[in-house]
């Protein structure tokens, strides 16, 4: 892992008003802080910055920081964060530099770098880049610059994974490594594009009405059935008492005058 060094000051002056100044001087405030270092305001050279990071590793550059005057933070290695930009011209605001132990695992997102043509592709396929880095543990000094993927052997229908990266010896993927990388898929024809957009559409277009209106049925349906069971067992009790009242008069004994 290549490291640059950064020249920095320890700011005194903070706020908004102290900030625009700074960067009026064509500088920029930043702040640093890490497991052995409380949070410092610090000024920093955006340009400097730049340099600084202009390696293949880029914000996973290790940046040694040289301050005049502070052997406390001196000789301190540092990863840079963040950065804020301005959304109108990309300048750069203001930047975050973590204090990195070097005798102790890290956590970073390291680029990948896909290189061939698939043999899919050629076919007629489609490369699909599912990731473009993956995120790692390892010691600061082993961090690797990016993970090359060749997709040269990769046919149409198949994947490459996490799995299929040889990762050095003291790099562990904080990742599934069943976790796709990249795919070569078969392009959609028009027929099944049109498809597509009219299952879509009538789905739009289907009316939630009808569901409905089916319920308020198979409701009004089974409310009928219970009536119709009450009025059985009703008909049922009360059939002995309607026999009585439906029963003949007794016939008059033979031999009676009349």
């Amino acid at each position: 892992m290549e490291k640059r060094e950064l020249n920095i000051s320890v700011r005194g002056d903070l706020g908004k008003n102290a900030a625009g100044r700074l960067r009026k001087q064509e500088s920029i405030p930043g702040v640093l802080y890490g497991p052995h270092c409380s949070p410092t305001p610090v000024t920093i050279s955006p340009k400097g910055l730049r340099v600084a990071l202009s390696t293949a590793a880029g914000l996973n550059t290790l940046i040694t920081l040289q301050v005049e005057g502070d052997k406390s933070i001196t000789g301190k290695v540092v990863m840079v964060r963040d950065i804020q930009a301005n959304p109108l011209d990309g300048a750069w605001m203001h930047a975050d530099l973590y204090e990195v132990p070097l005798d102790r695992k890290i956590f970073v997102d390291v680029p990948i770098h896909i290189v061939g043509k698939a043999a899919g592709v050629e076919k007629g396929g489609i490369l699909q880049v599912v990731a473009r880095e993956i995120r790692v543990e390892c010691r600061p000094m082993a961090i690797p610059e990016a993970f090359e993927v060749d997709v040269s052997a990769l046919e149409m229908g198949r994947s490459l994974h996490v799995k299929d990266i040889q990762f050095p010896e003291g790099v562990r993927p904080d990742v599934e490594e069943t976790s796709a990388i990249v795919s070569v898929v078969a392009p959609i024809s028009e027929e099944e594009l049109k498809k597509m957009e009219e299952g879509a559409q009538a789905g739009e277009i289907a009316e939630p009405e009808v569901t409905t209106e089916k319920k308020e049925k198979e409701g009004e349906e089974a409310v009928t059935e219970e009536e119709k069971k009450a009025a059985a067992e009703g008909a049922k009790k009360a059939a002995p008492e309607g026999a009585k009242k439906a029963a003949p008069a007794e016939a008059p004994k033979k031999g009676g005058k009349e």
